[in-house]
């Protein structure tokens, strides 16, 4: 989605209005942001284009703030599972879960 609109806008600063209004829209959503992450996370690509090797500053910046949103509300919605043990022996039995 947003690396769509930061191809679809030659304006640098219409992409960066973009990102600040599905930044508050992603604030105000936990499922959108779990969407989010498990998107980036099959298409990695995307996520290497638009924080790393985009040409324009205020484009990374405006992404990294968003996945930085996006990651904050995920984080606080997925609390408990922070201080549960993973058993290595049945990782590697089940295989990783994503």
């Amino acid at each position: 989605m947003s690396y769509d609109i930061a191809f679809k806008f030659k304006d640098v600063n219409s992409y960066v209005q973009w990102a600040q209004l599905l930044d508050s829209l992603f604030e105000r959503n936990a499922l959108a942001c779990v969407w989010l992450v498990k998107s980036l996370s099959d298409n990695k690509e995307v996520l290497s284009q638009l924080l790393l090797e985009h040409n324009n500053f205020e484009v990374r910046e405006a992404f990294s703030k968003l996945l930085k949103t996006v990651i904050n509300v995920t984080a606080k919605n997925e609390e408990a599972y922070f201080n549960e043990k993973i058993s290595f022996t049945k990782v590697v039995e089940d295989g990783p879960s994503v």
